[in-house]
């Protein structure tokens, strides 16, 4: 009896203990965590944090998100659910200067009205109802920064984009974007890529969301408050304006700088004494004083040719488009671009007509990283086989073998960057303040190898309506320039963000097996194809060599020809039908061995691994 009382106030005080300290342990441990996936997608990264301790003003961030309305779709629910997590961590490591706030929407309620008003994107379903997860940054000025819509496809820069609406949210001023251009970008001369006189769309969209500093070529000196430098054609810079850009850089200034070895947006004045002094016209600009330093070369008069990436032109009515070489229209999926980086992880295709090549060279302290690269079916193409007006498709082609090596077309370079003109001034050159031989602070340059890429006739449709200039985009080429504008005009602990890795965990052997039964089917797919074709010539043949007299002959041959044509499909049929089974039943089968190991597997091995240990205490007892 007393032993029996004994263990049941045993039992008892175990379980008073244990509710104790569950609810000690949630208040001890409420900020702890751990994150054991593989890319810490549940921790923020050391730029996120930078962010945050950076916060000069106190922010509020309001989630809007239909959470009771989103139970009927699991991956909203659940996609909703990790935003919400990831918010309150951001507020834990604020530290006091972020608030959250958590809203269920729900329809016709207040928090939809403010959710309506914020400019939160509400979502239709295919019920007819409309959901919200959308988020609203309040700075103390009562101006807002919203994200209108967590976008699902999205979910690899989560982080990116909540610590942009921060900081965004936090700045009292646009930015200032100085340009320096030795093209026509603001249309003031009129040519095919800023009709009738207006700017190039780019450069109008610039406008919008930043200040714009167009400077003279011949600058001596960038000016102070220029947030991001965009150098655009850089064609025939004095060491004077060089000099100015490069200590822009030292100061810790950011710079986007397109080149290229050839042009074509580049049109110099035709001169009636001299008709081909403009095909000769050198069309090339290049960085390579200021970038060789830090271990990024453009590789002058060469273009690159890549066969995978070339782009199918016309060149006459009614005849078949032709590859050209040297016009690289470069694809998510053939893995043209860096899947880390925020400036091209999110872009599927542009183009890079005549781009040159950014060649790397390994420097200590300095990460220079490709955002955008040809295939390895790629080579370098010589001044002379594109000079005249590009070169001709066809030669480009005869000509074409490939070295095997992929090609860089735009380049990241980051780190602490010496200055390109050494330890002093050099002379001759007039600057104000003290001459810096290496960066203050991370420096952070993107160089592209191409210009023509930003004219509206390789990017984008522009046209004129009622005054008013609509576009519709043709490419990322837009895009592309967008994110570079909002990634370096960002601060350090901005840029230094990357791109997430996929929360979704995908069945690698699920897909392993239904790679290998798609290939199959492929396969039997094509065969089929082959002798559908097989056979209708074979029909075409009978029906042009036999005549009239013949026409019984022809009947029968036709008929025979008919019959097995239906018998070679029934078998191609039926074995598609053979292939998607066996699919079906390898899945089904690995789906039951899971279920056995997990229900039966798991717990047997745990049993033979404790009943050693306990038999063993037995026995010592």
């Amino acid at each position: 009896m007393n032993r029996s009382f004994l263990s049941l106030s045993t039992i008892v005080l175990l379980f008073i203990g244990l509710v104790l300290l569950n609810g000690a342990g949630r208040g001890i441990f409420r900020n702890a965590q751990l994150d054991l996936t593989e890319e810490g997608l549940y921790s923020l990264s050391d730029g996120t944090t930078k962010v945050l301790e950076s916060l000069k003003q106190p922010l509020t961030a309001k989630l809007y998100f239909s959470r009771t309305e989103s139970a009927k779709y699991p991956a909203l629910q659940l996609y909703g659910s990790r935003i919400t997590d990831l918010l309150k961590q951001y507020e834990r490591a604020g530290r006091g200067k972020l608030r959250v706030e958590i809203y269920d929407v729900r329809p016709d309620s207040e928090e939809e009205e403010w959710a309506q008003k914020f400019g939160v994107t509400p979502i239709p379903t295919q019920g007819g109802e409309t959901v919200f997860l959308g988020l609203a940054v309040l700075n103390s000025r009562g101006e807002e920064r919203t994200i209108p819509l967590f976008d699902f496809q999205r979910q690899n820069y989560l982080e990116y984009d909540i610590s942009r609406a921060l900081v965004l949210a936090e700045r009292e001023q646009r930015p200032t974007v100085g340009i320096l251009s030795a093209l026509d970008i603001e249309g003031k001369q009129g040519s095919p890529d800023a009709p009738e006189g207006a700017p190039w769309f780019f450069l109008s969209q610039l406008q919008e969301e930043y200040d714009v500093k167009v400077m003279d070529l011949s600058t001596k000196e960038i000016p102070q408050g220029v947030d991001l430098l965009a150098l655009i054609h850089p064609k025939g810079l004095s060491q004077q304006t060089l000099y100015a850009i490069d200590q822009y850089v030292m100061r810790g200034g950011k710079l986007l700088a397109f080149v290229d070895p050839y042009a074509q947006a580049d049109s110099p004045k035709t001169d009636p004494q001299n008709p081909m002094g403009g095909i000769m016209a050198d069309r090339s600009s290049s960085l390579n004083t200021l970038t060789t330093p830090w271990g990024v070369e453009l590789e002058e008069k060469q273009v690159v040719a890549d066969l995978n990436l070339s782009a199918p032109v016309s060149s006459g009515r009614g005849e078949e488009p032709k590859n050209y070489v040297t016009w690289l229209v470069t694809q998510r999926d053939r893995g043209s671009f860096n899947g880390r980086d925020i400036v091209s992880s999110g872009l599927n295709t542009m183009v890079f007509p005549w781009a040159g090549s950014l060649k790397i060279t390994p420097k200590e302290g300095i990460l220079a990283e490709p955002l955008v690269q040809s295939t390895a079916v790629s080579m370098l193409v010589k001044e002379a086989d594109y000079r005249f007006n590009g070169g001709d498709p066809d030669a480009l082609l005869r000509q074409f073998l490939p070295d095997n090596n992929q090609k860089n077309l735009v380049v990241r370079v980051s780190g602490k960057l010496p200055s390109s003109f050494g330890a002093t001034r050099p002379a001759g050159v007039e600057a104000k303040g003290e001459h810096l031989a290496a960066s203050q602070g991370t420096a952070n340059v993107l160089i592209v190898g191409d210009v023509d890429l930003l004219s509206d006739r390789y990017s984008v449709t522009v046209q004129n309506f009622f005054g008013s200039r609509l576009a519709q985009l043709l490419n990322d080429n837009q895009n592309f320039f967008q994110n570079a504008l909002e990634n370096l005009s960002g601060s350090e602990a901005l840029i230094s963000i990357r791109s997430r890795g996929g929360f979704g965990r995908p069945f690698e052997v699920v897909q392993d097996l239904e790679s290998r039964a798609q290939q199959r089917w492929q396969f039997e797919e094509q065969r089929l194809q082959a002798e559908l074709r097989g056979a209708t010539q074979r029909l075409q043949q009978l029906q042009g060599t036999v005549e009239g007299g013949e026409k019984k002959v022809l009947d029968q041959a036709l008929m025979d020809e008919i019959k097995r044509f239906r018998a070679q499909k029934i078998e191609a049929q039926k074995q598609l039908r053979l292939v998607r089974r066996n699919l079906r039943q390898e899945i089904e089968a690995l789906g039951t061995r899971l279920f056995l190991l997990n229900t039966f597997g798991v717990p047997l091995i745990l049993i033979f691994l404790v009943y050693p240990i306990a038999r063993r205490r037995k026995v010592t007892s």
